[in-house]
């Protein structure tokens, strides 16, 4: 038989695990965050430019900002931009 003592856990598993879930939370509110604002599309936009061709230049990320805005203002479906 197993003694009590081996089958309790230690008083910080459920400190490390609590932790863990608070890091988890946070991983996936800033995922969320970065993919509403848009902050993630030029990393997207890196990732399938380097395994389209690894040797293409590749905008930087004010480059790519300036395309971008300039690609949807020229949309009429996303609407006007007022100022």
């Amino acid at each position: 038989m197993t003694s009590r003592a081996a089958v309790r856990k230690s008083p910080w598993e459920s400190v490390r695990k609590s932790w863990e879930s608070v890091r988890r939370f946070a991983a996936r509110a800033r995922w969320f965050w970065r993919e509403a604002t848009g902050e993630s599309a030029y990393d997207r936009y890196v990732a399938h430019a380097r395994a389209h061709d690894p040797r293409a230049r590749v905008l930087t990320r004010r480059a790519f900002e300036h395309h971008r805005v300039d690609a949807r203002e020229a949309d009429p479906r996303e609407g006007f931009r007022c100022c």
